[in-house]
């Protein structure tokens, strides 16, 4: 068994898992999902109702938790890297870097994603895969070998064909002590025991679930395909959604032959798969609950910090989709699940209806571990609302794609197109959150609402004006007896609140 240390100061359990519908919860009101876990979590924490991932995409919004930084500003868009067109990744600050500044022993087990490089240097523990099996290091145990002889992420593709890949669902062939998320709280556990007796900041990352849809089987043998529900957006009229929307929709409508599974309909596949969907978040959980009952095993559990969440949301049927895309379409993917636990400093059982994003998470963990904070971050620090407070810290959350942007407040949120994507002059979403949760209507055409639509494309144009990071400014911060001498912060950058300065001192000419 592992003590606590002497060292007093808190550690951080970040437990990340990969496409969780937020709605997909018990503690959430989900009527079929069983998540004890996660719904303990949320019992003695702090359960956020309105958090908001940076990108629908797994490295975008990675790089975004671990840098503080909106998309626009970190670069990230598109998965893995660096490649040679790429942005350098020496000038992006990132957590792991600051925590293990500070004493504290940094580790991942299980999935990462994050671009290639730039956290591996800052990491005393380092256990984890890169997507699509590009191993950053020799992980060992199962994976290497169970996994090397059968994997059950390539089951569907085995029947069918990549066609079938990320659509359909059953169980898999591996007991749950060989799958990634059994693996990976193993693997997390044994971080606890080299380096439980320091403080710690350990990410435990789930690939589940994401797909595939294939849960250990005890975990598929707990839904009942023929009497879960639908949710109640699965099917009614969509021809004022976006056109990649229906056409994702008619896709999988389509797909006949191509389902792994009999029987080969959309009616049938698709229940087939929210089956197997609820299984992964249950596997997900399970693996949750060991490293909780490891922390209190190990006398961790009353000074560290558990947060538990994913990268971004996905359909579970939603608007009948299967998996994520188009994911910028949707409060299903843009959503996210989030619980902060800290026994006896954070507000128990509370839920925030307040916007957070990922990108408080870095300036929040620095808050509460009493470290200096990262002044290239585009995030703040929510620890009030942890504490009981309820007053908002942002107007509006965004989440990116390179050309499209969905931008929301407390009620309303908004999704922009550029008129290149749809060979259109005009096409957008509207949706209030408030009288239509499950996005069935878009208000984005119709008259009445044309007010609101231009509301909230100003604040999207507002947003980005004032979040991008800027290399120089005219006039300087500081001339400091040089000309063009420029305060940045550590990215090299000029960020939002140094600008602020510049108004503040009425130095608006060229700003």
């Amino acid at each position: 068994m592992t003590s606590q240390s002497s060292d007093k100061r808190p550690n951080v359990l970040f437990v990340i898992s990969d496409e969780h519908n937020a709605k997909v919860m018990g503690c959430a009101g989900h009527p079929d999902v069983q998540t004890p876990s996660m719904d303990r979590l949320a019992a003695e924490g702090v359960m956020f109702e309105r958090a908001i991932t940076q990108s629908p995409i797994c490295t975008p919004t990675r790089a975004s938790i671990y840098s503080g930084q909106y998309c626009l500003n970190h670069g990230y868009y598109g998965l893995s890297g660096p490649a040679e067109s790429e942005p350098d990744l020496s000038s992006l600050p990132n957590l792991f870097a600051r925590l293990q500044s500070a004493g504290y022993a940094t580790g991942v087990a299980g999935k990462i994603h994050t671009p290639t490089g730039w956290l591996e240097p800052h990491l005393d523990f380092g256990k984890f895969n890169e997507h699509y099996h590009r191993h950053v290091e020799e992980i060992g145990g199962y994976y290497n070998e169970a996994v090397g002889r059968y994997d059950d992420s390539h089951l569907p593709m085995s029947k069918t064909g990549p066609g079938s890949f990320g659509h359909d669902g059953g169980p898999s062939p591996m007991p749950y002590e060989e799958t990634f998320e059994g693996w990976s709280a193993r693997t997390g556990i044994e971080f606890l025991d080299r380096f439980g007796d320091r403080p710690f900041f350990l990410q435990v990352g789930f690939k589940r679930p994401h797909s595939p849809y294939t849960p250990a089987k005890r975990f598929w043998d707990m839904y009942d395909e023929e009497s879960i529900a639908l949710p109640p957006n699965a099917d009614y009229d969509m021809s004022l959604k976006p056109p990649h929307l229906r056409a994702k929709r008619q896709s999988l409508e389509g797909l006949g032959e191509r389902w792994a599974y009999e029987p080969k309909t959309y009616e049938a596949g698709r229940q087939r798969n929210l089956r197997a969907y609820l299984g992964c978040v249950t596997q997900a959980d399970y693996a949750l609950g060991e490293l909780l009952q490891a922390l209190e095993e190990r006398g961790l559990a009353e000074n560290t910090i558990v947060i538990y969440s994913t990268d971004h949301g996905q359909y579970a049927i939603e608007h009948g989709i299967i998996e994520k895309a188009p994911g910028i379409s949707s409060d299903a993917v843009t959503r996210i699940p989030m619980i902060w636990r800290w026994p006896d400093r954070v507000a128990a059982g509370r839920r925030c209806e307040r916007l957070v994003e990922w990108v408080d998470f870095a300036p929040t963990i620095c808050a509460l571990l009493g470290i200096e904070d990262m002044n290239t971050v585009d995030g703040c620090d929510i620890t009030p609302l942890l504490k009981g407070g309820n007053e908002p810290l942002r107007d509006v959350a965004v989440t990116e794609c390179p050309w499209s942007r969905s931008i929301r407040d407390e009620r309303w949120r908004y999704v922009h197109y550029q008129p290149e994507m749809f060979g259109m002059d005009d096409y957008g979403e509207l949706y209030d959150l408030e009288n239509d949760p499950w996005e069935m209507n878009n208000l984005y055409f119709e008259a009445a609402y044309q007010d609101k639509v231009n509301e909230m494309r100003h604040r999207l144009l507002d947003w980005l004006v004032k979040k991008v990071r800027i290399r120089t400014t005219l006039p300087s911060l500081n001339r400091g007896g040089e000309p063009f001498r420029h305060q940045v912060d550590e990215d090299g950058r000029i960020g939002e609140a140094r600008v602020r300065q510049l108004v503040a001192k009425g130095s608006i000419s060229y700003l």
